[in-house]
């Protein structure tokens, strides 16, 4: 069972328009990974910050990256 966390990005009114999750690598290696509906993407980047901050507030020591092709984020490795 692998440990980790979830974030969504949703509407006032419950609709879910993006989903963020961090996955527990090992040794303080954690995965971040998202996708948006392309109708909302300026949104996506707060959406994957409050991902990474969770991660850090774990002690993460490398934080890497997988992130649908639908959005235009350049991220792919951070160290």
């Amino acid at each position: 069972h692998r440990k980790g966390e979830w974030f969504t990005l949703t509407t006032e009114d419950e609709r879910v328009l993006g989903i963020s999750s961090t996955l527990y690598k090992g040794d303080n290696r954690y995965q971040v990974d998202g996708f948006c509906h392309p109708d909302h993407e300026n949104y996506f980047s707060k959406l994957i910050e409050t991902a990474v901050d969770w991660c850090k507030s774990k002690k993460a020591v490398e934080i890497t990256f997988k992130i649908s092709k639908r959005c235009r984020f350049g991220l792919s490795h951070l160290r």
